[in-house]
């Protein structure tokens, strides 16, 4: 199962708290390039493989489990599976969000507390 301090205080939110968490991290996200190119015209693309927060049968998983790619590339994930991305491009897609999950924690909500 995927764990950041990310994922463990969202899980310890109500729906309000949850709420601010997904919109504040949606938006930073913006600041990142894709993944694979390190273009910056990127789309954010919610992991689906991420288990535990998912966001319900048919649903989309919440914004906190989201990765800059590049338009084609989120094209591509989206016919082929997230499996299949990493294979080929050789890139662990769930330590891509651990790595940014890290980076708004300690930036971002680490900063907001004083």
């Amino acid at each position: 199962m995927f764990e950041s301090k990310l994922t463990t205080l969202y899980k310890a939110q109500d729906k309000e708290g949850r709420k601010i968490i997904n919109k504040q991290y949606y938006k930073w996200l913006l600041n990142f390039p894709c993944v694979i190119t390190s273009s910056t015209e990127i789309e954010r693309h919610h992991l689906r493989s991420v288990q535990g927060l998912k966001g319900g049968m048919g649903l989309k998983p919440p914004d906190i489990v989201s990765i800059p790619l590049k338009y084609d590339y989120h094209k591509e994930i989206h016919s082929g599976g997230e499996k299949t991305f990493s294979d080929k491009y050789n890139v662990d897609l769930l330590e891509e969000l651990k790595k940014l999950h890290n980076i708004f924690y300690k930036i971002v909500l680490e900063k907001s507390r004083g």
